[in-house]
């Protein structure tokens, strides 16, 4: 068996639980080291003095009365957390989700302007690539921008078509 730690050998000496060998062995323990003998010694006296205290005198409904006090507790946390509750959780949670519908509307909003600008300005690139290929070095071109839509209607033709090529030559000519 291994060497219990001193503090272990005077607890289970003081609760009574040291067999033969270890009751030798504390006693050795305590005749060799002074510091644990005194220990021993207080601790031996102080059981004495704490056997000869009377029990305490408790009331015959003291669980009772604890048991009242805990739930009086209770009723009163209760009801100070359930007034607040509804503020705490349900008005949060609102917030939280009409701040999260916010932000991804104005994300989508953002999204919309920026595609329809882009769609703008490819408009107006095309525009201006029929515009200067139909119109002659120099004019305002007012005349294109009338027929606007059968312009815009040109972009959603192929870029690199060679025979829309050929055709707006043809017609410049």
């Amino acid at each position: 068996m291994s060497d219990p730690e001193p503090n272990d050998l005077l607890w289970r000496g003081l609760r009574g639980e040291l067999n033969d060998e270890d009751k030798f062995r504390f006693e050795s323990l305590v005749s060799s080291d002074p510091e644990l003998r005194t220990k021993w010694e207080r601790e031996l006296a102080l059981n004495d003095l704490l056997a000869k205290v009377p029990p305490a005198a408790v009331s015959s409904n003291f669980t009772s009365l604890v048991m009242q006090a805990v739930e009086e507790e209770k009723r009163a946390s209760t009801r100070k957390t359930a007034s607040v509750r509804w503020l705490r959780f349900g008005f949060a949670r609102v917030a939280a989700g009409l701040a999260f519908v916010f932000i991804i509307g104005l994300g989508l909003y953002t999204r919309y302007e920026k595609t329809r600008q882009t769609q703008l300005a490819t408009g107006l690139k095309d525009l201006t690539t029929v515009a200067s290929v139909i119109a002659p070095k120099g004019a305002a071109g007012v005349e294109t921008l009338q027929d606007f839509d059968a312009i815009q209607k040109l972009s959603r033709i192929p870029q690199n078509s060679e025979l829309d090529m050929e055709l707006l030559l043809a017609l410049q000519k």
